[in-house]
């Protein structure tokens, strides 16, 4: 693993898929923040898109029997056994992940998304040189604003009336603050 060269390698993406599934709780706040296309292989986008959509249908994360049945039905569509085999496989990989510290893995998520945000807009503007089109017509600063407003208003959820009070007194008053 070569960590000098990239902070979210794909064992820390594995790490976070397995912290996904074994502490769903977590990340109930951040399902919008994490996107498939933000992982590098094509076995964790897969199973991070469908991590997401049995999300979005049951508000809750799929337990490892649940996502090996996912990841099974959604390979067995393509026709192609050897590719459910090998996601399969995945996910008996990412069960096996050892999990110590998952507050931190939740921790690191809107950094992960905001990072590999950037990346894409990166490889989108490099993909576009390379066959020589109009840099001026893919935006590219609107999509390196959008990537690095990944997850800015999280902070603003999850305060309780009566038992965040002075919090959020303390930021209303703010001069700072708002408009």
């Amino acid at each position: 693993m070569a960590l000098t060269t990239y902070t979210f390698s794909s064992d820390y993406q594995d790490e976070l898929l397995a912290t996904m599934v074994r502490n769903p709780e977590l990340f109930t706040g951040l399902t919008g923040v994490i996107q498939y296309s933000y992982f590098t292989g094509t076995h964790s986008q897969v199973v991070c898109k469908l991590l997401l959509e049995f999300y979005k249908e049951q508000m809750v994360f799929p337990s490892f029997a649940q996502l090996g049945a996912l990841i099974q039905d959604d390979a067995r569509k393509s026709g192609n056994l050897e590719l459910a085999t090998e996601r399969v496989a995945y996910v008996q990989k990412l069960s096996e992940v050892e999990v110590r510290a998952a507050e931190f893995n939740r921790d690191k998520v809107v950094q992960f998304a905001v990072t590999r945000a950037c990346t894409n807009v990166l490889i989108t503007g490099a993909k576009a040189i390379q066959e020589n089109k109009d840099l001026m017509t893919l935006g590219l600063p609107t999509l390196f604003q959008e990537a690095l407003n990944v997850g800015r208003d999280l902070n603003d959820e999850g305060y309780e009336a009566y038992e965040d009070v002075n919090k959020v007194l303390d930021k209303v008053l703010d001069a700072n603050y708002g408009i």
